[in-house]
């Protein structure tokens, strides 16, 4: 099947892909929910109103009343998250689905169930697969040796130990003829025939065959193969690999852009901006040092860093020798690398610590000195920052105001409004005035 059952997720691992969001959060409703001390968890976020809870070892949802929308222990695992507004759930080894209002609209039947895309969702049953409905009417039999999630409308299905591709309808649109294959992505997918892995769009037809030497990265045992997509190749390009194990770029075009002389190289996430005035970037690395080109393989930041990550449209950070600093897109530092740690920004402003000292910096890599300095600090979150000061946690403003005071022993960031603190060995939720909820 196309995706691999996980098991549960934990609010911690929520609230990991809450913090990495970059996305400022003035518009948030920020009116605190109640009722979630009862929970193992004081750590909740909330996605699309809903959040994991745990107890006791049961897992379950809340919404942002602190009402149950689906009861501690009724099911045994989750998927980690809802798609098209369905969360795949198991009970005593059989699979199906929920909507946002606990309702089990797919009954678990399964032996096991992928994501919904496209409208469908693959399911499995007695070593066969197919797909689903939102209805739960199986629209595609369930006959398939194994098959992967449709996307652009098109999904790879093995049958006897070949495979090709299916539309929604079930109809064969590309034979049964391949050892594996990849999902569509901007009109190509990825093909692998006796090892030789090629590209194809969706009449079937080969758009770029890789030679000999050069072929895409995949695993050893062709379980998984890259593709063109945006964000997870950089626009239309490929990263690809030649039989020494180095990486270069081709483009949708199967021309080289970048010959392959790099260990590895990860894409970013390239901004509008970034686009426009670089045609894209990617990071490279070669032994255990990080550098920056452009996906005509200029080099942008010299590949002498532990460590290279987008911090603004303009900026990056950067890790040498242990130490966190910033550099500029064209490798001009902006500041040297000397602080212990470095937050990404949020309204504008992160996170830094030398030794025991955290203060906060600006845009620019500017010290903000009436933000203070303290034992401890976080990022800021719905306009507040978790800071700790002899050996108490408050929070403040962007302006640096004390606007909960020091006198919690642990404390977390805020989220939907509230935030978990504890005082005398005892967690409860307090709001953005400090004021205890519940």
């Amino acid at each position: 099947m196309a995706t691999t059952w996980i098991k549960t997720i934990s609010p911690l691992t929520l609230a990991v892909l809450a913090t990495a969001s970059h996305a400022l959060d003035s518009n948030i409703d920020h009116t605190c929910s109640p009722a979630t001390s009862d929970y193992t968890s004081a750590n909740l976020y909330f996605i699309d109103g809903i959040a994991e809870v745990e107890k006791e070892g049961m897992v379950g949802y809340i919404n942002e009343k602190g009402e149950e929308v689906i009861s501690l222990g009724k099911y045994d695992s989750f998927h980690p998250e809802f798609t098209e507004g369905f969360l795949g759930v198991e009970k005593d080894e059989h699979y199906g689905f929920v909507n946002k209002q606990g309702e089990e609209v797919i009954p678990t039947q399964y032996d096991s169930v992928s994501y919904f895309s496209e409208g469908l969702a693959a399911v499995s049953r007695d070593q066969r697969d197919g797909f689903i409905d939102k209805q739960g009417k199986v629209v595609i039999p369930i006959k398939y040796n194994h098959v992967l999630d449709f996307s652009e409308g098109l999904a790879g299905a093995q049958h006897k130990d070949k495979y090709g591709y299916i539309n929604t309808q079930g109809d064969i649109v590309i034979p049964f003829q391949y050892d594996y294959v990849g999902q569509f992505s901007e009109g190509l997918a990825q093909v692998v025939t006796e090892g030789r892995v090629s590209y194809i769009n969706k009449q079937g037809k080969a758009v770029i065959v890789l030679d000999d030497s050069i072929q895409a990265t995949i695993n050893e045992d062709l379980s998984e193969v890259y593709r063109f997509a945006n964000g997870q190749i950089v626009n239309d390009m490929l990263i690809i690999q030649n039989l020494e194990g180095r990486h270069g770029v081709m483009n949708n075009q199967g021309d080289i852009v970048v010959p392959p002389t790099y260990d590895h190289i990860v894409q970013f996430v390239d901004t509008d901006e970034m686009i426009e005035r670089k045609g894209g970037i990617v990071k490279v690395k070669q032994g255990d040092k990080y550098g920056v080109i452009s996906r005509s393989g200029e080099m942008v930041i010299p590949v002498e860093y532990e460590q290279i990550d987008p911090y603004t449209n303009q900026i990056f950070m950067v890790k040498k020798e242990g130490k966190y600093g910033l550099v500029d897109e064209t490798g001009n530092i902006v500041i040297e690398p000397k602080y212990d740690y470095m937050s990404y920004p949020r309204y504008d402003l992160a996170v830094v610590s030398q030794g025991e000292k955290y203060t906060f910096i600006n845009e620019y890599g500017e010290e903000v000195k009436k933000l203070g300095s303290y034992e401890y600090a976080e990022s800021f979150k719905e306009g507040l920052a978790l800071v700790k000061k002899e050996g108490k946690y408050g929070f403040i403003n962007t302006q640096g105001q004390v606007i909960i005071p020091f006198k919690y022993d642990s404390a977390r960031s805020f989220n939907d409004g509230c935030t978990n603190v504890e005082e005398n060995s005892r967690w409860f939720q307090l709001d953005v005035q400090g004021k205890k909820v519940g």
